[in-house]
């Protein structure tokens, strides 16, 4: 149940949690008889990994109450310090959260340095458009710097590698895999409504260019 941030989901196999429809990848947050969610967490891992890029994903976010869809780069290996996370990093290419309001969609660093609550926020930017639309999420991932990009506009802040010293502030020169999930509940989807009976979010295409 979850994975280590109080959401409701539990990961499955099933298909009517992760599937394709009409060129389209799904994945969809059912609520259950007894009240519990099922979904899935798609991930790259000992598929695709790598180190520098330009990644990019057009993607279409639920925006139910307690939604909470996630775009990630993870690290593939314990490189560095005495846990995985978060002193081996975590890219946040794309979160929203209700938390923050209907079309504010952010993207955020997790390191040592500073993690969860205090990890490095890139900012949000207001959907232009219709939240429910078709959107780009963008991240450059650079030897010397991470930004983030909405529909080919940046984010208000990139992240440089001169902010701190060593793995505990850029632990981010090591091999990541592209992580896509839907939560709901949890740390940053907030309370989910309570006559919801599913989330859906879908993907268009991932490029990534190196």
């Amino acid at each position: 149940m979850g994975w280590g941030a109080g959401d409701l989901r539990y990961y499955t196999h099933y298909g009517e949690n992760a599937f394709v429809s009409g060129g389209n990848l799904v994945l969809r947050a059912v609520r259950t008889p007894e009240g519990h969610w099922t979904g899935s967490r798609l991930h790259t891992k000992g598929k695709k990994e790598w180190t520098y890029g330009r990644c990019e994903i057009r993607a279409r976010l639920p925006l139910a109450a307690g939604a909470w869809p996630s775009i990630r780069l993870l690290p593939a290996a314990q490189t560095y310090g005495k846990r995985m996370w978060p002193d081996n990093g975590e890219i946040d290419i794309m979160e929203h959260s209700q938390l923050f309001g209907t079309g504010m969609p952010f993207g955020a660093l997790h390191r040592a340095a500073g993690s969860g609550p205090r990890g490095w926020q890139a900012g949000r930017r207001e959907y232009r458009e219709s939240a429910g639309d078709f959107h780009v999420y963008a991240l450059e991932w650079g030897r010397d710097r991470i930004r983030w990009e909405y529909d080919g506009e940046p984010f208000s802040r990139e992240y440089p590698r001169s902010e701190g010293d060593g793995w505990f502030w850029w632990p981010f020169d090591q091999p990541f895999y592209l992580s896509i999930s839907l939560s709901m509940g949890g740390t940053l989807g907030g309370l989910v409504d309570p006559v919801l009976g599913e989330a859906v979010m879908e993907i268009d295409w991932v490029r990534v260019y190196r």
